[in-house]
């Protein structure tokens, strides 16, 4: 089963790909996935609500 604290590691893979501080890699890792959402017709503000969903479920809140 895989814990929160493995689902948050994941991103210390990905935001090293960017070149700032650690907030501003993740605003410029967020536009790029709309970016990618336009490009492949997919809904960015369902996924987003089905997203939360999950964390809130994952984090005991849902």
């Amino acid at each position: 089963m895989t814990s929160n604290h493995d689902r948050a590691a994941r991103l210390d893979d990905i935001l090293p790909l960017y070149p700032d501080d650690q907030h501003t890699n993740v605003i410029d890792l967020l536009a790029d996935i709309l970016h990618w959402c336009e490009l492949n017709g997919v809904d960015f503000e369902d996924t987003l609500r089905t997203a939360r969903s999950h964390f809130d479920a994952e984090r005991g809140g849902g």
